[in-house]
Formats: C-alpha cells, sequence, structure tokens
C-alpha cells in the first residue's frame, strides 16, 4: 500500500534551440530542466525515548542529492503525514523528534530532495514509535537486608516496600538466595524474562510476547536486560549496571511503557503466544 504523497515528479526534457548565423557558422545551444527527484530513502526505523524518538534511515547517495524531509503523521498508511523539520546535507542519516507525549503513538516517513527542489516520495516503511518514561542508576537493596528499599514500582517510577504477607506497591523486588541475588516479581499476574547480555538499555525495543519465567524470578546478572509485564498489563524493561551480592544491592536503569498493552519499548511485533 502506497502512502498518499505531496508531491509527484514526472521526467520533462525542453530543448530550446538557438542559432546563431555568422560566417555560414551555426551554435545550437541545449538546455535541461532537471525534474527528476533523488531516490526514496530506505531503512527507516525508529527507536523509543522518554518523550523523544530518534528516527534513522540510509542515506541517498546521489550527486545532486541536497538533504531530507521527515514528516510525522498521526496514523499509519493513510497519513495525512505533516513536514516536521528539513535537514540538508547528503549524509545526514537520523533526526530526534523532540517534545512528544510518552503513552502516544506517532508515525514517520522521510523524503529526499535535491538541489532543484525536486522531491522524492515518502519512505515505504511503516515506521511508528510510542514514547515512554525512562529512568537510571536506581538502588536495590535485597529483601532480607532492607525490606523497605528492595522493591520498586514502575509506575510511580520509586523505590518501596515489598511485604510478602499484605498488599504490596512493588512490581518486582530484589531477593538473596543461597549466595546469589535474584529479581522476583511482587505480584501473582506479573510476568518476567531474562533477555540476556545488552549493550544499552535501548538494546530491547520490543516486548516479547512469550517465554517468561515459570518460577517469577531470574538470577540478577551485570548488564542483562529483564521484560516485566506488569498485572495491568503495562510492559517495562530493566538493565542491570550493578549487582553485588556482598554488599546485598543492585543498581538499574528502566524503561515503562505507559499505554496499556503496548509492547513497544523499534521491531516489529511477533505472533502473539501464550505466556507461558
Amino acid at each position: 500500500m502506497a502512502r498518499t504523497t505531496l508531491r509527484t515528479a514526472a521526467l520533462t526534457v525542453s530543448l530550446f534551440m538557438l542559432s546563431l548565423c555568422s560566417c555560414d557558422r551555426r551554435v545550437t545551444e541545449v538546455y535541461y530542466v532537471d525534474d527528476t527527484p533523488p531516490a526514496v530513502p530506505s531503512g527507516v526505523y525508529s527507536v523509543t525515548g522518554d518523550g523523544e524518538i530518534i528516527v534513522y534511515w540510509c542515506p541517498v547517495v546521489e550527486e545532486d542529492c541536497d538533504g531530507y524531509n521527515v514528516y510525522r503523521g498521526d496514523s499509519a498508511l493513510a497519513g495525512p503525514y505533516y513536514l516536521i523539520v528539513t535537514l540538508y546535507g547528503m549524509y545526514q542519516d537520523y533526526y530526534t523528534d523532540t517534545g512528544l507525549f510518552n503513552g502516544k503513538t506517532y508515525y514517520y516517513a522521510v523524503a529526499s530532495f535535491d538541489e532543484s527542489g525536486n522531491e522524492s516520495d515518502l519512505s515505504y516503511e511503516d515506521v511508528f514509535d510510542t514514547p515512554r518514561p525512562e529512568g537510571y542508576d536506581v538502588t536495590l537493596c535485597d529483601f532480607d537486608t532492607k525490606p523497605d528499599s528492595c522493591g520498586f514500582n514502575l509506575s510511580t517510577q520509586a523505590v518501596v516496600q515489598f511485604d510478602s504477607y499484605n498488599n504490596t506497591e512493588a512490581d518486582f523486588y530484589l531477593d538473596y538466595d543461597n549466595g546469589n541475588l535474584f529479581i522476583s516479581v511482587a505480584r501473582d499476574f506479573t510476568y518476567l524474562q531474562d533477555m540476556g547480555y545488552t549493550e544499552s538499555l535501548d538494546e530491547i525495543g520490543y516486548a516479547p510476547a512469550g517465554g517468561w519465567s515459570q518460577w517469577g524470578r531470574a538470577e540478577a546478572i551485570p548488564y542483562h536486560t529483564y521484560v516485566i509485564l506488569t498485572e495491568d498489563d503495562h510492559y517495562a524493561k530493566v538493565r542491570l549496571t550493578l549487582v553485588s551480592a556482598s554488599l546485598h544491592r543492585m543498581v538499574f536503569d528502566w524503561a515503562y511503557q505507559t499505554d496499556p498493552g503496548n509492547r513497544e519499548l523499534s521491531l516489529p511485533p511477533t505472533e502473539e503466544v501464550p505466556l507461558y
């Protein structure tokens, strides 16, 4: 399906002949009007941020490519898309769209233009993203050492107490067991999955549809990212930056999707599978 484009282009070549007669010699001058746009940008994708979205694309390496127009819309293929920025330079390959609302989904497309002002069609990829809040360098102690600061509430973004006998505000908490630290869910219908080693919090762009831990906990390992599905249907991710069993604590970065049921934490969703 093609988006509604803002401009169509066709090749027209205008030939102007001017004949000058002097000493039986004729000079013919030919002028060309450039109405051909550069290629459509490809490889467009986005990275989710806190109140912002970064849009990337592959540069159009053509001699007269002069830059890119980035468009944003509030719906998918039908648009309409609105121009939000013009970037000059052939090798521009990303734009950070800031001042966005967390929990709202935005749609993006990119077009290239040349030195004559010809603009390509909008990019073909279906690019959409939903910003969400995030935080850094949160410290939890384990349940046995400091139960009043062993839990974390993702919606309030606060370190809280975990009490296994009463209602708890925590979504997950830090537990100590036989010399090791574990991240454990704090509620019956909260789910957890260890996504493995990651270079950054942004590396996990989309929450999985299944594969959750059947035990509701996972060993706390430095530089691993864990995805959490809360009992009220919100997805989140937590990346550990420090784990110390001797100090009975861990430090982590987090991101929480405020839009219920939205797994976007810039990958397409996978087929739904059961929670277990």
